[in-house]
């Protein structure tokens, strides 16, 4: 039952619990994890502050359309889709007991997070190139 195995690994009682199995420090996860995927792993980290700067400087990245009072922002979409990666990093490393097993489902996120933040980068990119050299191009959003 998976509330056993939160109750188990999450909420440990004093006689027994993930100790049990061995204690890792806290970088354990970043340390396997920058072996694992290398230079995706800071991109992954750099996604929301990559949202954060789009969102103040080109706002019009992620849509011209305007928000009506029943639409969600493209932006605070993309925040939620984004921040079970830090939410998952920011639990597993609290947890003393650790295993590279328990990785594997931040796998797809990461992933994920650093395409989002290779595509805002290329949009400043885009925007500089424009604006350095005063060129007419576009390239579709």
């Amino acid at each position: 039952m998976p509330w056993n195995i939160i109750k188990y690994n999450v909420f440990p009682d004093q006689k027994r619990g993930p100790e049990l199995y061995g204690t890792e420090p806290v970088g354990f996860y970043l340390s396997n994890l920058l072996l694992n995927f290398n230079v995706l792993v800071p991109l992954a980290l750099f996604s929301l502050p990559a949202l954060a700067v789009t969102y103040v400087y080109d706002r019009k990245r992620l849509g011209e359309r305007t928000i009506f009072v029943d639409q969600t922002s493209p932006y605070r979409l993309l925040v939620m889709r984004l921040a079970p990666a830090y939410i998952w990093t920011a639990i597993m490393s609290a947890q003393s007991h650790k295993e590279e097993r328990f990785m594997f489902p931040i796998y797809p996120l990461i992933g994920f997070n650093a395409a989002i933040t290779v595509y805002l980068m290329r949009g400043w990119l885009e925007s500089a190139y424009v604006a350095y050299t005063q060129s007419p191009y576009r390239v579709c959003r």
